[in-house]
């Protein structure tokens, strides 16, 4: 028997399901619980570069395309006349949407309880 907690989300088994109600499970969340609402590392180095209208040095472009997002932003904000670009722009890229899509959030609240129906997260 499997179960599922939403339309678009997995088929979880059974035993899962029990393992998880009996508080035996730890779920471990990315960053996917906060799509498609907020850009991934990704997407978020492409817009604050868009955002300040500037180019990748070659050393950004290198840690870029091997997933190092933290180091090429870091990069970029030690080139820049103004540190503070990089994380002003980031926080506005970041900000909490007028109409937050709570989905997946809801779905975390509903595995997270305990068999007396208490939330656990």
């Amino acid at each position: 028997m499997t179960l599922r907690f939403s339309n678009d989300g997995p088929e979880f088994p059974g035993k899962l399901v029990n393992s998880i109600l009996a508080g035996e499970v730890v779920l471990l969340c990315g960053t996917g619980v906060i799509a498609p609402q907020m850009p991934d590392f990704a997407l978020l180095a492409d817009r604050t570069y868009e955002s300040l209208a500037v180019r990748k040095a070659d050393s950004e472009n290198r840690a870029y395309r091997e997933g190092r997002y933290e180091e090429v932003l870091g990069s970029l904000s030690r080139r820049l006349a103004d540190p503070d670009a990089v994380t002003d722009a980031v926080s506005k890229l970041l900000a909490v949407p007028d109409n937050p899509k709570l989905g997946q959030h809801r779905t975390i609240l509903r595995l997270s309880r305990d068999l007396d129906n208490r939330p656990t997260v």
